[in-house]
């Protein structure tokens, strides 16, 4: 087996931040990415992890090329897939990022990956302001995006939008990176979901189990 997404957006669904995520964000870094991955490791064609479930079609009638979630799918088979099979991770930060269970999982899975392999595999960046955010999250290698996320149209007329894309070239270079020098796929034992992506072998499961559990 191999990898089949080269970055996995990790994030918490808010509203109108997923829509600055979905609207500014992700096609940015698809563009910018696509060019240095296709400058520095002749992959020119990434492929991003974005859970869209909650997402709706007119929404995503304007995404770039990006795999995920889908109504219909099995989202908790389909999350531990894109985890597994993905080169590297970006991780949004936000107060509630760190209250999702199901983010912490997914940043936890990373961090082991990394841990194990000597690879730096994981790109944070914050999307609200980092006094908010809990010590965990304070990293020198984080990007500070908060003041970026302006939700509607006018954003494109503000006098940050040019600092914003200044930013998301450096986002883009520092994922080309990780992406480049991802560690060599290994496969590792299919997690359970009641362990919420505990990489250990998954226990033998109960006759009748409970229900999924919304993520949100």
């Amino acid at each position: 087996m191999t990898y089949e997404y080269d970055v996995f957006v990790s994030y918490r669904r808010v509203r109108f931040q997923t829509s600055w995520i979905i609207d500014y964000f992700l096609p940015r870094l698809q563009e910018h990415l696509s060019n240095y991955t296709a400058a520095q490791c002749e992959r020119p064609n990434v492929r991003l992890f974005f859970d869209q479930t909650e997402v709706s079609s007119a929404a995503r009638t304007g995404l770039p090329s990006a795999s995920g979630i889908e109504p219909g799918t099995q989202w908790q088979e389909a999350l531990i897939d894109g985890i597994g099979k993905s080169r590297c991770m970006i991780a949004l930060y936000t107060p509630n990022y760190f209250h999702s269970k199901w983010c912490l999982s997914e940043l936890e899975a990373f961090e082991k990956r990394a841990a194990q392999t000597g690879s730096n595999i994981i790109i944070p960046i914050s999307i609200f302001s980092m006094k908010h955010l809990p010590a965990q999250a304070h990293t020198r290698n984080m990007f500070c995006m908060d003041e970026f996320v302006i939700d509607g149209p006018s954003f494109y007329e503000s006098k940050l939008f040019p600092e914003f894309i200044a930013q998301m070239k450096l986002v883009a270079q520092k994922v080309a990176d990780a992406v480049c020098n991802a560690p060599t796929f290994v496969s590792f034992s299919k997690p359970s979901l009641q362990d919420e992506y505990d990489l250990a072998p998954a226990p033998t499961p109960a006759p009748a189990p409970a229900p999924p559990v919304a993520r949100f």
